[in-house]
């Protein structure tokens, strides 16, 4: 009989519960809720490893609610594993990390390449359009007319399009 620490593999092996790798202890009590009842060792174990990978994220860069979508993430590629993974705590912390990492990536990729195909005065008209000004405003701020303004406000789209197409090429 596997003593309450381990966890019984399908072949009948044991090893270590999450518990022994750092997280809160695995509680066998149930505590009645209005919902049914809930293992409350279990819940606090989940958030305890939700917040080591979300600490993970935030130390890689990730704020806010990207960090906590990482978090999230990493969880449930956690339950994806399906109990091969020895060190959930340090596996969650490893994933979480990796993940901000590409997101970093992918958020500099896309500025950069957006911003190095528009020049100044296309990005100026494209930022004022998106703000919501009127275009004879935008027109007269650059020093060209409606018309020209008009022009370049739609080539800076097609550029962003074309930017947006292939960041979706890369993430594929």
């Amino acid at each position: 009989m596997p003593q309450a620490s381990q966890i019984v593999r399908r072949q009948g092996e044991a090893r270590p519960a999450l518990a022994d790798y750092g997280g809160t202890h695995l509680g066998t009590e149930s505590s009645h809720t209005g919902v049914g009842n809930v293992d409350t060792g279990q819940q606090i174990e989940y958030d305890g490893l939700r917040r080591a990978a979300r600490l993970a994220a935030n130390i890689a860069g990730a704020r806010g609610t990207t960090a906590d979508e990482i978090a999230e993430e990493s969880m449930a590629l956690l339950l994806l594993q399906d109990g091969l993974v020895n060190n959930p705590k340090a596996w969650v912390r490893r994933t979480a990390t990796r993940l901000a990492v590409r997101a970093q990536a992918r958020q500099r990729l896309q500025a950069d390449d957006v911003l190095q195909e528009l020049t100044a005065t296309e990005r100026s008209l494209v930022v004022g359009h998106r703000a919501g000004h009127p275009l004879r405003h935008l027109a007269a701020r650059a020093g060209v007319t409606e018309e020209q303004a008009t022009l370049l406000l739609a080539e800076a789209n097609r550029k962003i399009r074309r930017s947006s197409r292939r960041l979706t090429d890369i993430d594929s």
